[in-house]
């Protein structure tokens, strides 16, 4: 496995298995300002293989598998064990899932992964004013809104290693977490005492706000704060806008939340893949 210098090796990378004809099939779903981004910042790899090119993006917890192959190559091949492990995400348009998915499914179930979890895709369009930003209302006494700042960097990544599957979820690294801090990008509930009682993490790219994670501490939980942390971020953002977030199926409180606040699913689902 060797590290991608820059977005040049990237694309003459994929450019080699794009030469060998019959169409790509892929995962990959990234910029090339991220591909940018990733190579900065050195977690960004690629190892050979019979079909094409493999790429895994280093996390925390885990790597995130993307491929290029060639698809008249499509060939079995045993992936190399790896000291982190190794998920792979299939995207597809609908529930059932369509041919290149279904042939890519079927592929990497019978190379060593096996199914992980099942995401379905939720979408909200606001396009009227919400709450008031700061109206202190949709809190119970005692709490307050406010953003988690660099300071706080320790208690969030306690607060989401806790509540959140790291294996499912890649949380972000240190330096990572600090850039979101410092961007605002984690609105949170603060308890009396000062600690942060529940928070959320968002990314913003034009009119489209994507949900990161959201998270509440076991003290303070069934206190109504995730519901108020969504209604703060709804009222924070300028309209008109749309809301994206992925929801693990199997998880039917997180699903009736976010359908009880006007969540609609739009037919993406995503196929987690995993090899331990």
């Amino acid at each position: 496995m060797q590290a991608v210098r820059d977005v040049g090796q990237f694309t003459a990378l994929i450019k080699e298995v794009r030469a060998k004809g019959g169409g790509l099939l892929t995962n990959w779903f990234f910029f090339l300002g991220d591909v940018e981004r990733y190579t900065q910042q050195r977690n960004l790899f690629w190892v050979a293989h019979p079909s094409g090119v493999l790429f895994y993006k280093e996390e925390t917890d885990l790597l995130n598998l993307y491929y290029y192959f060639a698809a008249d190559l499509l060939q079995p091949a045993a992936l190399q064990k790896l000291q982190k492990p190794v998920v792979l995400d299939l995207v597809s348009a609908g529930v059932e899932p369509d041919l290149a998915v279904q042939r890519m499914y079927t592929y990497w179930m019978s190379n060593g992964f096996v199914l992980y979890k099942t995401y379905r895709r939720m979408v909200l369009e606001i396009k009227e004013p919400t709450i008031a930003a700061e109206s202190s209302a949709l809190l119970p006494v005692g709490y307050r809104f406010g953003f988690a700042r660099v300071e706080h960097l320790a208690e969030i990544q306690s607060l989401w290693r806790s509540s959140l599957d790291s294996l499912s979820t890649a949380l972000p690294d240190q330096a990572e977490l600090s850039a979101i801090l410092e961007n605002q990008q984690i609105p949170c509930v603060f308890a009396a005492d000062g600690k942060i009682a529940a928070a959320l993490q968002y990314d913003q790219r034009g009119n489209v706000v994507t949900i990161k994670h959201v998270a509440t501490a076991a003290a303070h939980r069934r206190h109504g704060l995730a519901k108020a942390l969504r209604d703060f971020l709804f009222a924070k953002e300028a309209i008109p806008r749309k809301y994206l977030l992925w929801v693990d199926e199997n998880n039917l409180p997180a699903v009736e939340f976010y359908k009880a606040s006007g969540f609609s699913f739009d037919g993406r689902v995503t196929f987690q893949l995993l090899q331990e």
